[in-house]
């Protein structure tokens, strides 16, 4: 919302409102994360580490998002004045798919030993892959049309529900606990 709003995108004082409420409870989630690892004899520096590449993770894909939907909706961030024309969602897959396909290798190169997953390969890994693959294909086109039709700010929020769903799925059926702060 703040990098909507950054770049010229107006929204509504409910949306602020709903901003910060789910600002604040990420805060108090993280919040209450630390302070479990603290009390559970946890490694102090991971967690924090691991917050701090999570909301970084969290801002460049913000980031990307906004500029998406700057691609798609122009509209939204002028007042009236001459601007680009809106790129198709389709065509603006297309246009981020190629360097996409080129960091997700270099991090696979860089971070896995290649000789070795090669070796393991087996068809229902590769079936796995392939199905993993086609779903990720589904979500980034389904995405695509949500960006169109909601802007960014919603499409974020929208896409922040799969984490209650994992959350609900988890406590209800894989005996997951959740400290109360949290719930």
């Amino acid at each position: 919302a703040v990098l909507s709003r950054a770049f010229g995108r107006k929204l509504s004082w409910l949306s602020w409102v709903g901003v910060c409420v789910a600002f604040s409870g990420g805060i108090v989630i993280s919040w209450s994360e630390i302070s479990d690892v603290g009390t559970l004899g946890g490694n102090q520096a991971a967690v924090t580490t691991g917050l701090a590449l999570a909301f970084a993770a969290v801002f460049g894909r913000s980031a990307k998002i906004v500029l998406a939907d700057n691609m798609v909706n122009p509209d939204a961030y002028v007042d009236g004045s001459e601007h680009e024309v809106a790129v198709p969602p389709l065509q603006m897959f297309a246009l981020q798919f190629p360097l996409a396909v080129a960091l997700s290798l270099a991090y696979a190169v860089a971070t896995e030993d290649v000789e070795q997953a090669w070796e393991r390969l087996t068809p229902e890994i590769g079936g796995v892959i392939l199905l993993s693959m086609c779903t990720a294909t589904a979500l980034n086109l389904l995405g695509v049309q949500v960006l169109k039709e909601f802007g960014a700010t919603a499409q974020q929020i929208i896409g922040k529900l799969n984490t209650i769903c994992i959350a609900a799925i988890s406590v209800a059926f894989l005996g997951e606990h959740l400290p109360w702060l949290v719930l």
